[in-house]
């Protein structure tokens, strides 16, 4: 009985002995992170799920404000709206990078539509803080002949494999995008998005003009594109 108890009693003190190792173990990680930070040591980049739903309009809000301007709000009523979809987020320290397709549009409100005046779309990082998702930085990616290259050197193996499923899924992840930005604009205008005509503005002059777009033919040999101009006019600088 008594060599039952010593060996009881010697699983008890090596169990304890275990458990103050791991918890000076843990002090010490902790500790260590925080020295490596102060002294500009590299943490390692942990992945985290995304952005949570709470924060995406924030974020997008911001994106929208970043990306395009409101040139135009001094003659009508307008917004700017931006959509993005995520296909990786990385977080180093109180940073974050998400690798995205980004959709960004001003719109106006004339005459009972809303028309969309100027945007921007394509992949890009999106830099913010944690925990407060400020954003930071917006990289775009390049244009024409070097825009898929870049794409493949600054996205995470993750986010390529999950835009190129995404793009080419039924219906177009960009034309998705872009619905989502023209549901936007309504709302927050209160009036339906014009998808047929143009409205052109000069800026200058103060002067507008609502063009329809005329297509024709069904080969690339007689394919015709034409313009009409439906109505014009000047418009009065907002107050």
């Amino acid at each position: 009985m008594k060599t039952v108890v010593k060996v009881l009693l010697a699983i008890l003190c090596l169990l304890a002995v275990l458990l103050a190792a791991g918890a000076l173990w843990l002090r010490v990680m902790h500790r260590t992170q925080a020295v490596s930070a102060a002294h500009g040591v590299k943490i390692p980049v942990v992945r985290d799920p995304g952005i949570a739903e709470a924060d995406m309009e924030r974020m997008n809000k911001q994106c929208a404000e970043e990306a395009v301007e409101n040139n135009y709000a001094k003659y009508l009523p307008d917004v700017r709206v931006a959509e993005m979809q995520i296909f990786d987020v990385e977080k180093t320290g109180t940073e974050a990078a998400a690798y995205v397709i980004l959709a960004a549009e001003e719109f106006v409100s004339f005459g009972g539509k809303a028309y969309s005046m100027s945007g921007v779309s394509g992949e890009a990082i999106v830099r913010y803080t944690l925990p407060d998702k400020k954003l930071t930085e917006i990289e775009w990616s390049e244009d024409g002949a070097g825009h898929e290259k870049w794409v493949r050197k600054h996205f995470t193996k993750k986010a390529l494999a999950e835009r190129d499923v995404w793009v080419k899924g039924e219906g177009g992840g960009r034309t998705r995008l872009g619905q989502k930005l023209d549901q936007k604009a309504e709302k927050l205008l209160g009036v339906p998005v014009e998808q047929e005509n143009l409205l052109m503005i000069d800026l200058d002059k103060g002067t507008y003009e609502i063009i329809e777009t005329i297509e024709s033919g069904d080969t690339p040999e007689t394919y015709k594109f034409d313009t009409k101009v439906l109505d014009k006019g000047t418009l009065t600088k907002k107050d």
